[in-house]
């Protein structure tokens, strides 16, 4: 049950008011803040992308859950001024279905000169139905149960250069959840956490990147690794208080031209509390162990791996209107969760894979609208959003 909301909303401006003041934050703050040193990251060089759009794009979806619906997309990519700086991605869209059922997110990703400092903002509104499996890597609730949480989110990110190649920042992160449209399960009998009524979440974390890529959209060669540890208190907000640890490395490898293998390991766990069943780790949906539905897995640690072939365009620029702006991909995923490290078992990792298509943005570093096609066990998804899964 939401509790004493404005009290926790006050805790949370407190939380906020920090981030913004934090030194990540304030090195990007006008003629007060220190100068940026010029020096960019070594392996950019030239520039990275060209300044495109605002391009609109309309939006069109089915779902058993939503029945059809459509909307609307805005993406605009500002380029840098210098070689190697790195653009600035501005993203909405706007969804509404036959159900009544909507959703509105908007992301900023910023780069200060020199690419010193990143900063980074995400809004969420939704009321979409969704299913919840269960918990647990054996999770069989059939029917799944179906619910409908009306969220708005936000995630306020700062990351600040203190190496060639190493980050450090920090994270908030603000959720607040209310439930409608229970069926019989777990939810409706208030048996998992954040049940049946909703929460509210308000998370501060540390962060801690290592980048070596050579690219920041499509990257050919380096890698990528990011860890966060925060907490949920409180004394921040948070209706719930937990520990999170989170680690996501990723790297990729030139196959020669264009052509790049990707991989990724992610890990996730909390500990000293849970938060809501819809926040725990888990796997499935657009960006992990695409081809099951989005949460089908969860549990209080989760883990997967992931190899992606990445084609080089298949026309080049000299092949008439815009046809070097195709390319594919071919994904294969494995992972699973575990209520404990210790119960992790080969027999639980479920495997999924499948094909992807990419239509570029920009070039040389090539944003991409991405459509996926996976396939699991006894399950199948689409996806359709704007850049890579990892």
């Amino acid at each position: 049950m939401i509790s004493t909301p404005w009290r926790r909303a006050r805790r949370s401006a407190v939380v906020l008011a920090a981030l913004l003041t934090s030194p990540a934050f304030l090195a990007a703050q006008g003629p007060s803040a220190a100068p940026a040193p010029r020096d960019t990251i070594k392996s950019d060089t030239g520039r990275l992308v060209e300044t495109v759009g605002p391009i609109v794009s309309p939006l069109l979806i089915y779902s058993p859950e939503t029945g059809y619906g459509g909307g609307a997309g805005l993406v605009w990519v500002r380029a840098g001024e210098a070689p190697g700086q790195r653009p600035t991605l501005y993203q909405t869209s706007f969804l509404a279905t036959e159900t009544s059922q909507f959703s509105f997110v908007g992301n900023i990703d910023h780069w200060t000169e020199g690419n010193t400092n990143r900063l980074t903002a995400e809004l969420t509104v939704q009321r979409a139905p969704t299913k919840f499996f269960g918990i647990g890597p054996y999770a069989t609730i059939d029917p799944p149960e179906k619910f409908v949480p009306s969220t708005v989110r936000l995630i306020l990110t700062g990351q600040h250069r203190v190496a060639s190649k190493f980050f450090i920042g920090l994270r908030y992160y603000f959720d607040v959840t209310q439930l409608g449209d229970v069926k019989a399960g777990p939810i409706k009998n208030g048996t998992v956490p954040g049940a049946p009524n909703g929460w509210y979440v308000s998370t501060l974390s540390a962060l801690a990147v290592y980048d070596t890529r050579d690219r920041y959209y499509f990257p050919l060669n380096g890698a990528f690794v990011t860890a966060q540890f925060g907490r949920a208190d409180p004394i921040i907000g948070s209706e719930l208080n937990y520990w999170r640890g989170v680690l996501d490395a990723r790297w990729y490898q030139s196959l020669g031209g264009q052509h790049v293998l990707a991989l990724q390991w992610f890990a996730d766990g909390v500990a000293g509390g849970l938060p809501p069943f819809e926040r725990l780790p888990r796997l499935g949906g657009k960006d992990l162990v695409r081809g099951f539905f989005t949460g089908q897995f969860r549990d209080k640690y989760a883990t997967s791996f992931t190899a992606e072939y990445r084609s080089a365009p298949w026309f080049g620029s000299d092949a008439g209107w815009q046809w070097w702006r195709l390319s594919g991909v071919a994904f294969l995923s494995t992972g699973s969760v575990a209520g404990q490290l210790s119960k992790f078992a080969a027999p639980a990792f479920q495997v999924a894979g499948g094909v992807g298509l990419r239509i570029a943005l920009t070039r040389p570093d090539r944003l991409n609208l991405r459509i996926d096609r996976g396939w699991g066990a006894h399950s199948a998804a689409t996806y359709f959003t704007v850049g890579e899964a990892f």
